[in-house]
């Protein structure tokens, strides 16, 4: 299960019984749950002169953000711009990225991260996702917030996604508490 948020997203799994195993992720030599919704894209100079660009999501990109002399570009929130058709992508470094893809690289970590954690590939998620997205006014704002959602999952290498309500998740939760 994912839960990729605003600002935080996080990675469980979900073993045979009711076993649950959360990832971790370092930053600053402390692991926690909590992975920063955050992108960071900064420019290099390749061994031939050229300029290349290098991206990092999370904690990393946190880490590599505050210690660049030379800072990059921080981009965060994105989620919060699914539901908007007139942001398509944004230009970093004199390179076009669709928002899409901006949002895959931050799932690939993830995906990529809990793999490596829990030492299995790592292909079919359910997802949290808000009844209603930021700036979403119609029920076609929020499927088209879905499907770019989806595009971005899929473009990070899975190759099934369900999609649930975070109340649905959230009451979930609070019901495996109870007792009866």
């Amino acid at each position: 299960g994912i839960d990729f948020g605003t600002t935080n997203s996080s990675v469980a799994l979900a073993g045979t019984g009711s076993e649950v195993e959360i990832a971790s992720f370092p930053f600053r030599g402390t692991a926690g749950p909590s992975f920063r919704s955050v992108l960071y894209l900064e420019q290099f100079k390749s061994p031939s002169g050229a300029r290349r660009a290098h991206s990092l999501t999370g904690p990393a990109a946190i880490e590599h953000y505050l210690d660049a002399d030379e800072k990059g570009r921080l981009i965060q929130s994105l989620k919060s711009h699914l539901s908007s058709r007139s942001l398509t992508g944004t230009e970093v470094f004199g390179r076009r990225y669709r928002l899409e893809e901006l949002l895959s690289r931050m799932i690939g970590d993830l995906r990529t991260h809990a793999e490596r954690q829990f030492a299995r590939p790592i292909r079919h998620a359910t997802v949290g996702r808000p009844v209603r997205f930021v700036g979403a006014e119609t029920t076609e704002d929020d499927e088209f917030a879905v499907s770019r959602l989806r595009e971005a999952f899929v473009m990070a290498g899975f190759e099934h996604v369900d999609f649930e309500m975070e109340p649905v998740a959230a009451a979930y939760a609070y019901e495996s508490t109870l007792d009866h």
